[in-house]
C-alpha cells in the first residue's frame, strides 16, 4: 500500500524548475505592472509583490529595475511570436485571416506593456537600444511565419518590402 500511495504522488520539483517558474512569475508580473502602474509606477517592490515573492527572493534572478525591465523586453517579443504562431498554427491561411492575426498580435496587455515600454525608452538609451534590436528580429520572424502561412501568396518579391 505504501508503494502505489509513493508512485500517486507528484514527483517534487527540481531546483531548475522552481528558478524557471520564479522568474516566468517576476517577468508576468512585470507585464501586469507597467500595464495597470505605467512605467514609473512599475518598482520592483511591487514587481515582487505583484509573483508573490520577496524582494529578496527577486534579486538573484534581477539586481534590479533595469535589469527586470530589460528581462521583459525579450519576454514580451517571445510572447508576441508564440501568439503569432499559435494563430497561424502551421497551416496556411488567406489574406484576410493574416491581417486578422497581425492585428490580434497588436492587442492586449502584451502590446499595452511594449507601448508602455517604448514610451520610456524616449529617455532612456539603454532600453532603446535593447528595444530597438528585439523589436527587428522580432519583426523578421513575424514576416518569416507570415510567409509561411500565407505559402504561394507570399512568393511575390516585394512581400518583404510590402510587410
Amino acid at each position: 500500500m505504501t508503494s502505489s500511495r509513493a508512485a500517486d504522488r507528484p514527483r517534487p520539483k527540481t531546483q531548475a524548475e522552481r528558478r524557471a517558474e520564479t522568474r516566468a512569475a517576476l517577468l508576468d508580473a512585470t507585464i501586469e505592472s507597467l500595464v495597470t502602474y505605467g512605467y514609473s509606477g512599475t518598482t520592483t517592490g511591487r514587481i515582487a509583490e505583484l509573483a508573490g515573492v520577496s524582494r529578496g527572493a527577486q534579486t538573484p534572478y534581477f539586481r534590479s529595475r533595469s535589469d527586470l525591465l530589460s528581462a521583459a523586453v525579450s519576454h514580451l517579443a517571445e510572447l508576441r511570436l508564440a501568439a503569432v504562431r499559435e494563430q497561424f498554427s502551421g497551416k496556411t491561411v488567406t489574406v484576410e485571416e493574416g491581417l486578422d492575426a497581425l492585428w490580434e498580435e497588436h492587442q492586449g496587455a502584451a502590446f499595452d506593456a511594449l507601448l508602455e515600454l517604448w514610451l520610456a525608452s524616449r529617455t532612456d538609451d539603454e532600453l532603446r537600444e535593447k528595444l530597438v534590436k528585439i523589436e527587428r528580429d522580432v519583426g523578421v520572424a513575424i514576416v518569416r511565419e507570415s510567409q509561411i502561412a500565407l505559402g504561394p501568396m507570399a512568393d511575390r518579391p516585394d512581400f518583404n518590402d510590402d510587410m
